[in-house]
C-alpha cells in the first residue's frame, strides 16, 4: 500500500505554526515561510511531498546547526536582504551553504502576503 505524502500539508494550513527541532534546538515558524519558495527542498519537505524525520514529539527533525538554521528562516523573513555581516565570515559561509542544502532561490519567492491563510 502506497503511503500518503500529502497528508501532512492537507491537515494543515498555510498560517499554522510549526515545531521544529534543530539538533536539540526548538523553533517555532509557519507553514507559509517553509514552503514560500517553490520548488525548493524545503518547500517540498513542508508541503509533505517529500519524506522527512520527526523527533519523539513528532516534530520535524532538522540537522542542521541551531545558529545558522534561525538566519536561514531570517533569510526566508526578509527575503533575502539580511544575512550575517561579513565581518562574521565563517557564519555567513555556513549561512550561505545551508540556502544552498534547501535549495532557495530567491528568484521564485511567492510573497507571503500572497499566501492564502498567511499572517504576514
Amino acid at each position: 500500500m502506497a503511503r500518503n505524502l500529502f497528508s501532512f500539508s492537507q491537515k494543515m494550513c498555510p498560517g499554522k505554526q510549526v515545531k521544529l527541532n534543530v539538533r536539540g534546538t526548538t523553533m517555532m515558524t509557519s507553514l507559509a515561510l517553509l514552503t514560500k519558495v517553490s520548488g525548493s527542498r524545503m518547500e517540498q519537505v513542508f508541503s509533505g511531498r517529500v519524506q522527512s524525520g520527526r523527533d519523539a514529539d513528532g516534530n520535524f527533525f532538522i540537522d542542521s546547526d541551531p545558529e545558522v538554521f534561525r538566519h536561514v528562516l531570517n533569510f526566508l523573513s526578509y527575503d533575502r536582504k539580511w544575512l550575517p555581516s561579513s565581518e562574521s565570515g565563517d557564519l555567513r559561509n555556513l549561512v550561505e551553504i545551508e540556502i544552498k542544502r534547501w535549495n532557495l532561490d530567491m528568484s521564485m519567492v511567492k510573497p507571503l502576503k500572497d499566501i492564502k491563510g498567511s499572517q504576514y
